[in-house]
């Protein structure tokens, strides 16, 4: 059977590392452990949960300390986590089945991209989300990660010829239901650093435009998340399926916010379209929701339009804005409708899209 590397980051992890190594230890032939300069018990519990730790001086880019774990490795295949992730135990028998299966496919198969089940703190609309990420591969020197932050080896392993395949296979991530990074350090202000620095140095970098204008809007700087997503929206043939889904999620849940709900429609219908593989429930709120706001918009006009006094052909333009407000809404509660199915939902997103749902049907009636 194919040998099996784990290898991963960490700094200051004390809290999390023992449930992630535990969750891959009965899974991997080694573990390495780069760590970049931990001041905490993290070298300790990692040694101590049979890893290999290896040093690696921080310099500010993922890629770089990625790919000296890389180096250290020696199984035929690598499995990439984080600290804050875990490979659940029901998962296990499908991973090993994955290093089986590659060398009987024809082409063999050089890659595996799984899928992150990241949770979600409350208060968020989604309890969780799901999406596509390149995680096992072969062991080949030719296979290293690129860019400083969000790093990628896809490229990589596509520049060399290689075959990657996606499965079900799972890999839960508990980081981003806090928003701290390692060590307690502000997730937001070190990302910020890096995308900077990094897009400074490639301005043309649309992944990390996009990158940089998804942290803007977490971080409530609207303008400047407009700015960055447009300019990534204008060349999104060019991002991957996942990052063209989410610019123009971006896109439309900034246009919600300015109170444009014609281009937040727009935005959203295109962030369907684009999303072959990551959750769309975020994009179908902001749909429903849009509709909605436009259906209500042309019903006040046919109010309007209804006022005593005004010449015939108001009423004519009344009618059209009646029939216009009827379409939106069937639309809006059509979109409700198949929202109630989507099992990421928060509870109290579920009552709101009950809520609008009754809603578009009174409105109906």
């Amino acid at each position: 059977m194919p040998t099996l590397t784990v290898c991963l980051i960490v700094k200051n992890e004390e809290s999390d590392l023992p449930r992630c190594l535990t969750s891959v230890r009965a899974l991997a032939s080694e573990i390495v452990v780069a760590d970049t300069g931990s001041t905490d018990r993290t070298v300790e519990i990692a040694r101590g949960l049979g890893a290999r730790v290896i040093d690696v001086p921080w310099t500010g880019d993922f890629s770089a300390a990625r790919n000296a774990g890389l180096e250290a490795a020696t199984g035929d295949w690598i499995l990439i986590i984080d600290a804050d992730e875990e490979v659940p135990v029901d998962a296990h028998a499908q991973f090993r089945d994955l290093l089986d299966a590659a060398d009987r496919a024809q082409p063999p198969i050089d890659a595996y991209v799984v899928v992150c089940h990241s949770f979600l703190p409350p208060g968020e609309p989604l309890a969780f989300t799901d999406h596509p990420t390149l995680r096992l591969f072969r062991n080949r020197p030719i296979y290293r990660f690129r860019q400083a932050i969000h790093e990628q080896i896809l490229p990589a392993i596509y520049d060399s010829g290689g075959r990657v395949q996606r499965v079900e296979a799972r890999i839960n991530h508990y980081g981003y239901a806090r928003a701290e990074a390692q060590g307690g350090v502000s997730r937001n202000q070190r990302d910020r650093q890096i995308l900077e620095a990094a897009l400074a140095a490639q301005p043309e970098n649309l992944d990390l435009t996009f990158q940089l204008g998804a942290l803007a809007l977490r971080e409530g700087r609207a303008s400047e998340s407009e700015t960055l997503l447009r300019r990534a929206a204008d060349s999104a043939e060019q991002l991957g399926p996942v990052e063209r889904a989410l610019t123009f999620l971006f896109l439309s849940t900034l246009a919600l916010q300015r109170g444009d709900p014609d281009a937040a429609l727009l935005a959203a219908d295109a962030s369907l379209q684009a999303s072959t593989s990551s959750s769309p429930t975020q994009a179908r709120l902001n749909r429903a929701q849009a509709l909605l706001l436009l259906g209500q918009a042309a019903a006040e006009r046919a109010s309007q339009a209804l006022q005593p006094g005004l010449p015939a052909e108001a009423y004519g333009r009344a009618l059209q804005a009646i029939q216009e407000s009827r379409r939106l809404f069937a639309l809006s509660l059509e979109t409700y409708t198949e929202l109630t199915a989507a099992a990421d939902l928060a509870p109290a997103l579920r009552l709101h899209v009950e809520n609008s749902r009754r809603l578009c049907q009174r409105l109906l009636a």
